[in-house]
């Protein structure tokens, strides 16, 4: 009798445990707000556990002013990317940086996050993340200050992207060498995260002291033509992004890290340049992606007038 009354008890429980969304989605256990770093990244306080690793996906934004930036712009990321209804979209636990490229002072190789942080437990009931919504459990308090403390500091960053003048140089190129390398921005080979995105949010204009995009009233010149020009070989090669590592742990531009090639989005702000991307500036970026192994790019494309 009291083994029967035993083993009801573990099924109700079970039963109630399931109705209240303790089995966590997307093989993510509920982290507590004791074991997150709040006032710091707000990520996981230990990389691992139950034996998983707790560095889930890393998305990088990297927003190129240099053309400027306006209130319209600035819609159009909050839309798609930074957007308090997107952010809720996104996976529980996982890192969100942006990267500010204004063309002023620093140089790429200086350049750090002006933001980054992992997605806290949002306490909405309607999230489509299970772990998300309260439970007797996981109560919604203390998840809700989290992610007020998320949605705050994110917006006290996203204020340096309204600029208002434009930048002295482009260094797109430079850029991604250093996020490839650059061990504080956490994107390299070694990085050790399941998964890695980056979105460009720019007008895809290439303009440095190093290398420019040459393109003319009618076409840009092509990637395959700027590499087989001399003067840009040493420095292009030199500049070949190494987002993978191989079995012996060596740099590669093989996507064999996790067997998952880097999620590439961009988004195109319309630009006097090549203001519909008809004369190949977008081919030059496919071109210069599918050497380093990424081919699948998605691009959105802003519907405004040219800045």
């Amino acid at each position: 009798m009291i083994n029967k009354l035993l083993l009801g008890s573990v099924l109700f429980f079970s039963v109630i445990s399931f109705a209240m969304g303790a089995e966590p989605p997307e093989g993510r256990p509920v982290i507590g707000t004791d074991d997150l770093d709040t006032w710091g990244d707000m990520c996981p306080k230990e990389p691992i556990l139950d034996g998983v690793s707790t560095k889930y996906g890393h998305t990088v934004v990297l927003v190129d002013t240099t053309s400027g930036f306006g209130k319209v712009q600035k819609v159009l990321l909050d839309n798609m990317v930074l957007g308090e209804e997107v952010l809720w979209q996104n996976l529980p636990y996982d890192r969100l940086s942006i990267l500010l490229l204004d063309g002023k002072k620093g140089q790429a190789t200086q350049n750090k996050f002006i933001f980054s942080k992992c997605r806290p437990l949002s306490g909405q009931a309607s999230s489509p993340h299970k772990i998300d919504r309260p439970t007797y459990w996981n109560p919604v308090g203390p998840m809700k200050v989290n992610w007020t403390i998320y949605k705050t500091s994110l917006a006290e960053k996203k204020k340096m992207l309204e600029v208002g003048t434009q930048g002295n140089f482009t260094q797109l190129i430079e850029q991604i060498k250093e996020l490839s390398r650059a061990k504080h921005l956490r994107f390299d080979a070694t990085s050790n995260y399941a998964s890695r995105k980056l979105i460009i949010v720019s007008d895809l204009q290439q303009y440095s002291d190093n290398i420019a995009f040459d393109c003319n009233k009618k076409k840009c010149r092509s990637w395959a033509s700027i590499k087989k020009d001399k003067k840009n070989q040493s420095w292009i090669d030199s500049m070949t992004p190494k987002f993978y590592t191989d079995e012996k742990g060596d740099s590669s531009i093989t996507p064999l890290f996790d067997n998952k090639p880097i999620e590439v989005e961009i988004i195109f702000f319309n630009a006097i340049v090549d203001p519909k991307l008809t004369k190949g500036l977008k081919e030059i970026w496919e071109d210069y992606f599918a050497e380093i192994g990424i081919t699948d790019i998605h691009f959105e494309y802003d519907t405004s007038t040219i800045l």
